[in-house]
């Protein structure tokens, strides 16, 4: 243990043991670990219903059994570590949270406890910013353009280029964006996520990894995105612009400029309705602009 160890909670502790990484405010870790398992089941029966070759079928039932034993490990995690702690465990230095009246351990001796009895070695996943001075995310400017891709801008720092496909949002195909492209486009065109009042599994899930998709992109450790709230769902703490529609305006401009021909058999593109999974997804969020 270090002079100046880092205390944790019981489910910080645990999160830490199992590498979750991130938990939504308002949210526990038995509801992510479980959100997760919810998302894969969800995945199986789907593909069940539409039939999927047995060997793709035997894949995501890996993985939705992956994600039961994550689950069930977490929470035997917790009951092991509670009680330790009730125990006062001589192998567990703990503290009292002032505030809240919560007991802490600290990581040095939970690394020692996890490693004895479980032989489990604490990951260090704290939070670490890959910048030299950790910039609040109400200062982040995201600005996402047509194909797909993003200009950002961190603080008062210099303007940076990404994209989709850099930071996981793009489909298998690479022609169209991911379910988590969808939501962030969908956020950038002022719609709520998630559609209904209470998130499910698959919704918790989906915002865990397009909030690690963020902090690829910006290099922060915070969370990007406010509380969960029933009448505003998840929204983004920082400035999110959709430029697209600018460079469909500046695209139907333009094709006014082009002498029509009668004799020619052809149709002008319809820039308002895209067939892709980011569109249908948008198109299913409920209209909530005043």
């Amino acid at each position: 243990m270090t002079e100046h160890d880092e205390f944790l909670t019981v489910e910080q502790a645990v999160a830490r043991l199992i590498n979750l990484d991130y938990i939504p405010e308002g949210f526990a870790l038995l509801d992510m670990t479980a959100s997760f398992l919810e998302d894969a089941q969800g995945a199986y029966e789907s593909s069940q219903e539409e039939g999927m070759d047995a060997d793709a079928l035997e894949l995501i039932a890996c993985w939705a059994n992956s994600c039961e034993a994550r689950h069930a490990l977490a929470e035997s995690l917790m009951e092991s570590l509670q009680k330790g702690i009730e125990r006062s465990e001589s192998d567990l230095k703990l503290t009292t949270d002032k505030s809240t009246g919560q007991t802490l351990v600290s990581l040095g001796s939970l690394n020692e406890w996890a490693a004895f009895r479980f032989g489990i070695q604490v990951p260090d996943i704290g939070d670490h910013s890959t910048t030299p001075v950790e910039v609040a995310w109400d200062k982040i400017k995201i600005k996402i353009y047509a194909d797909y891709k993003i200009g950002f801008w961190v603080g008062e720092g210099e303007y940076k280029k990404s994209s989709f496909q850099n930071i996981g949002l793009m489909g298998k195909r690479k022609n169209d964006s991911n379910k988590l492209g969808g939501i962030l486009i969908g956020l950038s065109k002022g719609k709520r996520f998630p559609k209904g009042k209470t998130p499910n599994g698959a919704d918790k899930a989906a915002i865990c990894k397009l909030r690690g998709a963020l902090k690829k992109l910006a290099g922060l450790s915070k969370d990007p995105f406010t509380p969960f709230n029933e009448a505003d769902g998840w929204k983004p703490r920082f400035t999110l612009i959709d430029d697209g529609r600018n460079a469909d305006k500046r695209a139907k401009e333009r094709s006014v400029h082009v002498q029509f021909d009668e004799q020619m058999d052809y149709e002008l593109p319809d820039f308002d309705n895209e067939d892709d999974e980011a569109g249908k997804f948008i198109n299913s969020r409920p209209n909530t602009a005043k």
